[in-house]
């Protein structure tokens, strides 16, 4: 397996990285370097949010939110009318690919936290429930002790102590 210095990365990626740049195929053919391991390259680097680190100045900087909506926009389209889509936003197809990518990690682990947390709402729901238990019979043996003492002293003020006897 061929490892490639980062400056050598960094370059190609820098030549690939706009639409108006030049196409991953001539780079792979001028280079030697495989297409799956550019557009490896390429996904790792829109993966990270780095699009904009090795960009020239006049590629636009995306907010999550636009991300998400052209990812919302560019779902329904055909093939044809993705790439038509992103080239007239300075996009690769690929690259909104990674970020549909990004979406869907971001919403299984928001999916696996609400999972968690009904599951930690849910137990403590039950020992709420337990201690509530616990707390209702603890109040019923108070009330019982509290009324055998009262009973206790009402029969010491009728038939006086004990030890007087």
């Amino acid at each position: 397996m061929l490892r490639y210095s980062e400056q050598v990365k960094q370059s190609i990626l820098e030549r690939m990285l706009h639409p108006a740049q030049e196409t991953v195929d001539h780079i792979a053919k001028e280079t030697g370097i495989p297409k799956n391991t550019l557009y490896k390259w390429q996904k790792e680097m829109w993966m990270r949010g780095e699009e904009n680190g090795v960009a020239p100045k006049n590629v636009p900087q995306w907010s999550a939110r636009e991300k998400f909506d052209i990812v919302m926009e560019v779902e329904t389209l055909s093939e044809a009318e993705k790439r038509e889509y992103c080239q007239q936003k300075g996009l690769h197809v690929e690259q909104v690919a990674a970020w549909r990518d990004a979406c869907m990690q971001a919403i299984g682990g928001i999916a696996q936290q609400t999972t968690q947390l009904r599951q930690q709402l849910e137990a403590k729901k039950r020992e709420h429930e337990s201690l509530q238990q616990e707390l209702k019979r603890k109040e019923a043996a108070f009330a019982e002790a509290k009324a055998l003492l009262e009973l206790e002293k009402k029969a010491q003020m009728i038939w006086g102590d004990k030890a007087d006897e």
